[in-house]
């Protein structure tokens, strides 16, 4: 869950994070993950750090929404 917040807060933060990942371009996205987050993470708890980071408290619709997503690709689901 919290996995899906953080990559909802990244492509907000960098709209071009899917296009990098497609062109092998993982440098931002390494950074960004060792700025907000690897650095972070041994200071706070993780409820604190997703506040932190994506200005909110844990929200599991980040993760439905992925899930949603992915059985609807996969299953062909409507």
């Amino acid at each position: 869950m919290y996995a899906c917040q953080f990559y909802q807060t990244l492509l907000s933060e960098q709209p071009d994070t899917e296009r990098n990942i497609a062109i092998g371009n993982f440098a931002p996205i390494k950074n960004w993950l060792n700025d907000k987050i690897h650095r972070q993470g041994r200071l706070y708890s993780p409820q604190e750090l997703v506040k932190r980071v994506t200005g909110e408290a844990l929200n599991p619709d980040y993760f439905v929404d992925y899930l949603k997503r992915k059985y609807s690709e996969v299953y062909n689901l409507t």
